[in-house]
Formats: structure tokens, C-alpha cells, sequence
């Protein structure tokens, strides 16, 4: 508990309180995290450290669990809590976050959802390459993620339960295709899907990998101009998140829409009220084009990153289309 006391300025604390806290509850943010994570990591010897734990659990048991456990690993994170009396009907919400992204993107909505519904089940697409799975080499091809988190996620999706798909950015459009694939194989769909911050797979096919602000494949972007990318959304520029944004631009460079019919699911389009990345709201309207009906949220005083930036808001309309 030494180093996250002295990174947040909180040595003189009482070790017993400190303990009961939470990062978030203490000062701390994503970015702080993400240092912290860091230098854990060396200090453990390269060990890979879940920086979403580190967001959202207190800090003893965040100690607890890098000290005595390997840390969770796995194209799935599921952050459901065990309650008495399941009955197998219980909410669920699975998340494909952003371009360099991982579970943390989503912490602090998490956080919110927890607090207001703590029986909802919550699945997080982990990508490797970064946080918990720092020591596993990226993934750059579509059908392997696809492979990964179909896989990942047997066992965990719970029949008749109600499912919400949720994907911000890049992981709109892993989340739509993950909508058709699933539904594919088990002719099950959700009931609700919500996109953000990335125009619809009609154009998305059509872009490079830094979408509206490419000048060149990505293939042949520098880590100058990815770092400032990453900066103009309101990111971390560090150079293991610019190797994570790199790698899933490839992703979403080689995304193709293909030949697929319109999704019989209803929809969510989220956009940011001072969104510099996400594109003209005609281009992201162009998502009504995969469902049978979408709904339009402009989020105020937001940017890019919409789900850390107004938390309680994005929670509060994600718990509402289960209520």
C-alpha cells in the first residue's frame, strides 16, 4: 500500500482506512492508474497488474489480490458479484472498449452501475497486449478476436437473461460484429445494443485506421501523430498505449462491413456533445442503417471518451433500458 499512498499524497493515512478506500474515492483517475500499474509492474518483476482492479476495488484488496493471486487474464473480465437466490434472470452488459483501450475505459461507469444495481452482471472484453494481459503479445487479426471473445464468453452469458451489448469507438463496431456472429450461432440476440463514438460499418469499411484524422495507412503512422491522436481524445500518450492504439487501428483498418442483413435489435447511438474524433453526427447517424430502430443521445459536456467523462449519466441510461 506504500507506493499508491505516496502516489496519492496520502502517506500520513491511516493504514486501516487506507486500506477501505478506493483510488477513485482518494484522488485518483485512469491516468494515475496507469503510472501506478507501471510501476508495479516493475517491481514485480514484470508481472502483469489488471489496472480496472485498481480502479475499482479498494486498495487492500487490490494489494490482496496482486500479492497473492496472478492476475486475471483472459479474453472475458467478469466483474459479476455473487448474490444469493440467482435466479438466472439477472441483467447483463458485456463491454468492447475503445482503440488502445481495456476494461478501465470503463471503470468509472462500473463504479455507477454497481452502486445503483449491484446484482447486474457485468462481462469486459480484455484485450491482450495491455493492463492484465501486459505480458501477452497484441492481436491484429479480426477473426482471432471474434474467436477469442466467442470463446471467452462461453459459459458466461446467461439464457432468457437480459443482454445488453455495449461498444464505444472501435468497440462499436467488435460489438456489432460480435452481435452477428453470436446470433449466428446461437440464433440468440440481445435486447439492446448501444454504439458511440465511431460512424456506421458502412463508412467505417471505407476508412484507415485513425478513421477522420488519418493521413496514411496505419501501417505507416508514426508514434508522433498516434500520440496525437491519442491526446486530442483526451487519452494517454505513454508508448505501451500507442503500441495498443496501433495495433487495434489495424483492426479497425481492416474492418469490413460485408454482406450482412439489418440487425432485428434496437439501438442506442451515443454521441459526444465535443466529440473531436468520433466524426460528423450524419456519419455516426449512419448506424441506423444496422437496426430495426435507433434512438439518438447526445452526451453534454463530453468528448470522445463519453463512458469516463459522464459516468453516472451513461449509467443511469444503460440501467434504464433494463428497468
Amino acid at each position: 500500500c506504500g507506493l499508491l499512498a505516496g502516489a496519492l499524497g496520502v502517506a500520513d493515512m491511516d493504514a486501516k482506512e487506507l486500506r477501505s478506500s478506493t483510488l477513485m474515492e482518494l484522488g485518483g483517475n485512469s491516468f494515475l492508474a496507469m503510472r501506478i500499474a507501471q510501476k508495479l509492474t516493475n517491481i514485480l518483476g514484470g508481472k502483469s497488474v489488471p489496472v480496472f482492479s485498481l480502479l475499482t476495488k479498494t486498495i487492500g484488496s487490490f494489494t490482496d489480490e496482486i500479492t497473492g493471486h496472478a492476475a486475471a487474464a483472459g479474453w472475458i473480465l467478469d466483474q459479476s458479484a455473487k448474490v444469493d437466490n440467482d435466479n438466472g434472470k439477472r441483467p447483463q452488459f458485456i463491454f468492447f472498449p475503445t482503440a488502445g483501450g481495456s476494461p478501465r475505459v470503463y471503470a468509472a461507469t462500473y463504479a455507477e452501475i454497481r452502486s445503483r444495481m449491484p446484482s447486474a452482471r457485468c462481462l469486459f472484453v480484455q484485450p491482450p497486449g495491455r493492463d492484465a494481459r501486459a505480458s501477452e503479445p497484441h492481436e491484429t487479426d479480426l477473426k482471432k478476436v471474434m474467436e477469442g471473445v466467442m470463446a471467452g464468453l462461453k459459459g458466461h452469458i446467461q439464457e432468457g437473461a437480459p443482454l445488453i451489448v455495449i461498444g464505444d469507438s472501435l468497440g462499436s463496431c467488435l460489438a456489432w460484429k460480435f452481435v452477428h456472429e453470436y446470433h449466428a450461432k446461437t440464433g440468440v440476440l440481445p435486447n439492446h445494443i448501444c454504439v458511440s463514438g465511431n460512424p456506421g460499418p458502412r463508412i467505417a469499411s471505407e476508412q484507415l485506421g485513425l478513421g477522420y484524422l488519418a493521413k496514411r495507412s496505419i501501417r505507416e503512422e508514426s508514434d508522433a501523430d498516434l500520440g496525437a491522436f491519442l491526446r486530442k481524445g483526451g487519452a494517454d500518450d505513454d508508448i505501451d498505449t500507442i503500441r495498443s492504439l496501433q495495433c487495434d487501428c489495424i483492426l479497425y483498418e481492416d474492418f469490413k462491413r460485408g454482406d450482412v442483413p439489418k440487425l432485428n435489435v434496437p439501438a442506442t447511438l451515443f454521441r459526444g456533445a465535443q466529440d473531436p474524433i468520433g466524426g460528423p453526427a450524419e456519419d455516426m447517424r449512419v448506424w441506423s442503417e444496422e437496426f430495426s430502430s435507433m434512438t439518438e443521445v447526445v452526451v453534454e459536456d463530453a468528448g470522445h471518451h463519453i463512458y469516463s467523462d459522464q459516468p453516472a449519466f451513461m449509467a443511469s441510461k444503460l440501467l434504464a433500458l433494463v428497468q
